[in-house]
């Protein structure tokens, strides 16, 4: 059975096995030896096994098994390959025979496919006279081939050593050929440049559309930019017009705060406070500015106001993609920052034991930010850190001090552990002998 799907707005298809319970397949398919299921025909001795019993790769199945339109059997009768696999240079049957000399010889390429002159290859017509050689006797860059060859379509040849080349790249301003026909004044004045591209007035070069009226003059003539040509110019739909100038600005950059028209007319009040941002942008409060949504309750006040850095904005502010918000709500920053031992967040939630330990809040995060300990351990006169910081800061005022586990006594360390003084009431001091 075949289904269909769509992928990235193209409709797919993919062949997949039917239970028939003892039915009979339909016309294109071929019945497992445990009659539980179908296949498509095209996918008996193919080398992958589809049926659940593997029959449709048995030897004796493939022995007897007429490949499928557009298949070929290798000499051995084990397999079923493309057409398009025969005499392609690589082996795709285990005896080879794909690729026998008695094979290439007597192999007809199929459409599209040219066959090398020393018979041994076949080659789409593409790869025909493109300047790279394909055929191992190099046959398919020969002059004397190239010169009577019909160029495949979307392509064009050089006028000198025939090379075949994207006609996209003809009279772009950069030769391709050798002898830069392509790029010549009489080839250039009467051509007629591919769909999304523009010929310049005097000069004849064929460049983006994009370009077209974007500000910047990319035509030596600079007739990509003259008044009469812009008055006239369709913007893309990615693109705004300019009120005065007729330039062609990316939509992105309208009341972005900055001015990129040269009448300054993206910024104007009357057309940002009207005007839509873009789904990756966020708008001020006074609506006359759009910011990008990475902007966006980053800490950093990008809105007149601090709109955007607002409290009720950003606990209400979804971070962008590729953003981690705070604890607080109130911050979004990088993903990459999270446990990354620097501390972006206000509230420190980017590096605490919450989000960093295996435990989560039952453990504490030594201050070199690689190790994780019980909390329970932390400040019980005991070292469990490498950098010893579960015992600092358990003291008021000190670091340097001795707290002691059962009271809430606080000794210098040398008090404690270098003299034979007892000063804990509860005798913790002893653990002293631990603490290296």
């Amino acid at each position: 059975m075949i289904f269909f799907t769509r992928t990235s707005g193209k409709v797919c298809c993919f062949l997949a096995a039917v239970f028939v319970s003892g039915e009979e397949c339909m016309k294109g398919e071929w019945k497992c030896a445990d009659n539980a299921q179908c296949i498509s025909s095209t996918l008996v001795c193919d080398g992958d096994k589809d049926c659940d019993d593997g029959s449709d790769d048995w030897e004796e199945t493939c022995a007897n098994f007429t490949c499928s339109e557009h298949r070929w059997k290798c000499e051995d009768k084990s397999r079923c390959i493309s057409d398009l696999e025969v005499c392609d240079g690589t082996s795709q049957c285990a005896d080879g025979s794909d690729e026998f000399e008695t094979t290439r010889e007597n192999w007809n390429c199929t459409a599209g496919r040219m066959k090398c002159a020393d018979k041994q290859q076949c080659l789409w017509n593409t790869d025909m006279c493109d300047g790279e050689v394909d055929c191992k006797d190099g046959s398919d860059e020969w002059e004397q081939i190239c010169a009577n060859w019909s160029c495949a379509e979307a392509l064009w040849k050089c006028a000198a050593n025939f090379i075949c080349i994207p006609d996209f790249m003809v009279c772009d301003g950069l030769s391709q050929c050798d002898d830069r026909s392509d790029e010549l004044v009489e080839v250039c004045e009467d051509w007629k440049c591919t769909r999304d591209m523009w010929k310049c007035t005097t000069t004849f070069k064929c460049i983006s559309r994009y370009f077209v009226c974007n500000g910047v003059p990319n035509c030596l003539d600079g007739s990509d930019e003259q008044e009469l040509t812009c008055a006239n110019w369709n913007c893309s739909e990615s693109d705004w017009k300019c009120a005065r100038t007729s330039q062609c600005l990316d939509k992105g950059r309208v009341c972005d705060g900055n001015m990129d028209c040269a009448d300054g007319s993206d910024e104007w009040i009357d057309i940002c406070k009207n005007w839509n941002c873009s789904y990756s942008q966020g708008k001020c409060d006074d609506m006359l500015q759009c910011l990008p949504e990475e902007y966006m309750c980053d800490g950093e006040p990008q809105c007149i106001s601090g709109y955007d850095e607002w409290v009720d904005t950003c606990v209400n502010w979804n971070c962008s993609k590729g953003n981690w918000k705070c604890a607080d709500q109130l911050q979004c920053i990088w993903s990459t920052g999270v446990c990354d031992g620097r501390e972006h967040c206000d509230d420190k939630s980017d590096e605490s034991a919450a989000q960093c330990c295996p435990g989560g809040e039952a453990e504490w995060r030594c201050q070199n930010w690689i190790e994780c300990i019980n909390l329970d351990n932390r400040c019980d006169g005991i070292f469990d850190c490498s950098d010893r910081s579960d015992e600092l800061n358990c003291c008021p005022h000190d670091d340097w001090k001795w707290k002691c586990v059962n009271t809430s006594q606080c000794f210098s360390l040398e008090a404690v552990c270098l003299t034979n003084i007892q000063a804990c009431t509860d005798f913790s001091e002893r653990k002293c002998k631990f603490l290296g």
